[in-house]
Order: C-alpha cells, then structure tokens, then sequence
C-alpha cells in the first residue's frame, strides 16, 4: 500500500500538475539476456497483456529522450523547438490516451503533442520535423507532420504513428540517421564514430576507408552496444582508399541496409503503455531471467524527489487514517445491526437456544452480511474507477492479492464482531436483553 502510493506520487509532474504519464515515452524497452530475436510468440504474448496498448519494433527504440529532434514552423525553422520523448500515438486512437484538443491521429504524417508546445502549435498545422545534420555546417533533415491534437500531459512529447520510421516509410531516413549515432564502426575491434557520406565512385562502394588504414584492416562491423549487425573481412567488403579521408565512413546506401536489418532483426522491441502505473503492472509480470528491462524516465532535482517523498508520507498518513475512519464505520454499522436483533436472540435464549447454535447463526449471518457488503464495495470502487479515471490513488495500483487480504481481513473482523456479540449477549439476563435502552 505504501509502495503504491509512492509510486502514484511520482506521476507528479514537475510543475505540480498531476499527470498519469510517468514515464517519458509511455513505453518499456525489451531484450532478451541471450541477445536473440524476440520471436513471434513472444510478440503475441506481449500483445495479449491487458497492459499493453501496441509493440513496437526496434525502430521507436533508437528515438530516445534527447535534443537531437526538433519541431518548427513551415515558416521559422530558425525558431525551432526541441521535444523531450518520443512515443506511438496508438493510445489516443485506441482511446488509451486523453486528449486535451484536437482528434486522434490517423495517417503515418499525422502526430499528436503533448499540451505545453500549444503555445508555439495549432490543430491541423503543418510543420517540419528536423533532425541535424552530421556535421556542425550540415542542413537539417527535415519533413512535413500535421498536428492533430494535443495530449493531457505536459512532458514535451511527440507521439508519432508507429509506421513512422519503418522501411519505405515516412520517417525512415531519420531513422538510419538515429542506427548511426547509436552505433559504431569497429576497424580491428577498435571503435570508431559511425558517420556516412554519399560519396559518389564509377564503381558502387560501401566505405570510404583513409588510405593508411587499409594495410591494417582487416574487419570492419557495425555494432551498437549489444549487437552486431555487419561483420565482414576488409576482402569481402566494398570499398574505396582514399588519402583526403581521416576516419572510415559509411555510404548512405548501405547503412540504410544495415538500418532494415535492424529493424527486421526484433532483438529489442517496444511496449507501449499508457501509464507508470500499467508499466509497472507489465514489468512486475515480465521474466526478469530471460528479459532485460530498459525504462526511459526523465531525470529530476533533488527538491522534486524531496517534494515526492514528503507528499508521499503525508498522502500514506491520511490513507491510513481513511481506513481506519472506514473500520470504525463497519464497525459501527455491523454492532447497530446486532443490536437491533438482540430481542431476536434473547428470544431464542428463552426457548432454551444454547450459546454455540446462536453463536453459529450469528457468525453465519455476519459472513453473509460482509460478503454482500464487500461486493457493494467493489461494485462501487469499479464504477468510480470508470467515471473517475484521474482519482489520485488509482485503484489499479492495487493488485488481486491485495483484495484477496482485505476481504480475508473483513472476514475475520465480522466474525470477532460476532462472537464478541455472542459472548456478551450470553451475560446479560433475558429481561435485560429485551430492554430496548440496553446497548451491546
């Protein structure tokens, strides 16, 4: 319980707007700790957590919190907006997601972002959407994006159609340009910055290799950190020497075959979530054994995590004071209820009753009573988790096991309740008893 709400505390947006969007890009990383594929089963099992909104392949992976991906005006690229994370727009067409302004997106140049860039952004605006160049004088990459409409949250994020950056798709220069910084160029097995050119020869080439290395080389691969994705001997790659050149480039050509393998390859893919919460929920029912588990969350101050934790005592204080309030209600209710039926049982004392038959039929009539009071109480919580989806402590933090103990507990407190009544109902003579000022 304490847990859960220090974990909802950290949906607090910096700027103290409450936000079910904890993490950045609503999504989870996965590998697996062998470095194979995910295979197909494996997709579709992911698929079929009700936790899940969509999985993504490697391609959204390589677009990770950073500056490098700008948002401007047709008319002012020099006025140009950097975006904190980047996600699917998949939970707002599949009603996941809420909308402040605007309708869900629908075509692959069509995104959605989050309400602090309504400031510079309209519904229905076309603007470009840049990524740098290489090199300090290099232009910006850039293309046309229509805005749809704007999310709730207010984390400086761009929700893309989870077709942008795939293969022959809109996006997927960009994405070549993210397999590249995300890469390295290994000569030898010593790493080198994986930069490409569209160096241009009679014959078609692959690299561009300074002429001092070639005596050298032997293997060149592209890797990222966990993978290999081209390994070849310097005899069996094509290549030009060339002396103007101080470090091995790449043509774009054939880093964009090495991009589709990334893509096609699904050692790592994406989930997408809605929330912290549901992250949390998909991560807790994942093997960590057999996956690697990668969060992308924005870093926070030191007076943010302070604020978090001294919110969350006080918020754990007054949930604790809330159920004890409620015990006392039960409580109350439960003993104004056996004292309206103390006649009943003095009755059956007079009849010569013994105190197990009326200790039994009390108890029985208490569970009876807890039982359906209990399934009011989750009647009443499942209509407010649907009407009421921002309550500040969400329900769906609460596991199964978690109802599991409070129905054991409410149990067991209606049958103390009882034989406490059985107990002092059975010391009390039967004139007593059917004294109606005589409170139990």
């Amino acid at each position: 319980g304490g847990q859960a709400i220090v974990n909802e505390i950290d949906n607090l947006n910096t700027d103290m707007w409450f936000s079910r969007n904890m993490y950045t890009e609503n999504r989870i990383g996965v590998q697996r700790h062998d470095g194979a594929p995910i295979s197909e089963a494996e997709l579709n099992s992911f698929k079929s957590n009700p936790n899940v909104v969509s999985v993504a392949k490697s391609n959204m992976l390589f677009f990770d919190s950073n500056n490098s991906l700008r948002l401007a005006p047709l008319d002012g690229e020099n006025r140009s907006v950097g975006i904190s994370g980047v996600s699917h727009n998949t939970i707002f067409s599949k009603g996941k997601g809420e909308l402040i302004s605007g309708k869900p997106a629908q075509a692959v140049n069509e995104v959605i972002l989050s309400s602090d860039l309504r400031a510079l952004f309209k519904v229905n605006e076309e603007i470009y959407l840049m990524v740098p160049g290489q090199t300090w004088d290099a232009a910006n990459e850039k293309i046309k994006i229509k805005v749809t409409g704007f999310s709730k949250d207010k984390k400086g994020i761009l929700y893309l159609d989870e077709r942008f950056g795939t293969p022959n798709n809109l996006g997927f220069k960009f994405f070549v340009n993210e397999v590249a910084k995300n890469s390295n160029l290994y000569i030898n097995g010593t790493p080198n910055k994986l930069s490409y050119t569209n160096y241009e020869s009679v014959e078609p080439v692959d690299f561009l290799i300074p002429s001092p290395l070639v005596d050298n080389a032997t293997v060149l691969e592209v890797k990222d950190q966990n993978k290999s994705y081209y390994n070849l001997s310097l005899a069996d790659t094509k290549y030009v020497s060339n002396n103007d050149v101080y470090e091995i480039s790449i043509t774009y050509n054939k880093l964009s075959e090495i991009a589709e393998t990334v893509y096609n390859d699904q050692y790592e893919i994406a989930l997408i979530v809605n929330d912290k919460i549901d992250a949390d929920l998909v991560i807790s029912s994942l093997d960590k054994t057999v996956y690697q588990i990668r969060t992308f969350s924005p870093t926070e101050g030191d007076g943010i995590l302070l604020l978090k934790q001294i919110v969350s005592v006080i918020i754990f204080g007054g949930a604790l004071l809330n159920l004890l309030f409620l015990y006392a209600i039960l409580g109350l209710v439960i003993r104004n209820s056996m004292n309206a039926r103390k006649k009943d049982f003095a009755i059956f004392r007079s009849i010569g009753t013994n105190e197990k038959t009326i200790g039994q039929l009390v108890i029985f009539q208490q569970i009876l009573i807890s039982l359906f009071a209990y399934i009011g109480l989750m009647t009443i919580v499942t209509i407010l988790n649907i009407f009421v989806p921002a309550s500040f402590i969400d329900f769906r933090m609460i596991g199964w096991h978690h109802y599991l103990i409070l129905f054991i507990l409410f149990m067991l407190f209606s049958i103390w309740l009882g034989f406490r009544f059985n107990k002092r109902i059975f010391k009390i003579t039967v004139i007593k008893n059917l004294q109606i000022e005589e409170v139990i």
